[in-house]
């Protein structure tokens, strides 16, 4: 039997390398455009559907978009440690499909947890404020009709 040995070795892959490059423009335009008062998290970060900063391409975009510099530092060389790997494995066209589609599972998670979250919390505010409410009408009632038994 023959095993599967890739064909080369790339230190710094194809796709990992420009999925780094869009990484590191996206944090650096962030930073420029912050300076000048746009927030460019508040546009293509990941926000659920029932938010007013919702757009449909933030599914996307978030994947580039990194909080801080050694969130940009650290994620980028663990996806280079990884990713380099898989890529070196797989083949650019496989990784960057893997990628996207991990991308996007995690965006729709996201999305699903954060919806029955805020459903849940909703939830939780009705009744503790039914709770109150009925708690004073009792009050109410015992006061303005009181009834010894």
């Amino acid at each position: 039997m023959q095993e599967f040995r890739p064909s080369s070795f790339k230190l710094l892959p194809y796709v990992i390398k420009n999925i780094m490059i869009v990484s590191a423009l996206a944090f650096f335009a962030d930073l420029a455009l912050n300076k000048i008062g746009f927030d460019l998290n508040a546009y293509a970060g990941l926000y659920l559907p029932s938010s007013e900063h919702f757009h449909w391409w933030q599914y996307f975009s978030y994947m580039f978009l990194h909080g801080s510099f050694s969130h940009i530092l650290l994620n980028m060389f663990a996806f280079w440690m990884f990713g380099g790997i898989l890529e070196n494995l797989w083949g650019p066209k496989r990784f960057l499909i893997f990628f996207l589609v991990t991308g996007l599972g995690a965006a729709f998670i996201h999305t699903a947890v954060g919806y029955f979250e805020l459903h849940s919390l909703q939830a939780k505010a009705d009744a503790f404020f039914n709770a109150r409410v009925l708690m004073l009408l009792a009050c109410l009632s015992e006061t303005i009709f009181p009834i010894n038994i």
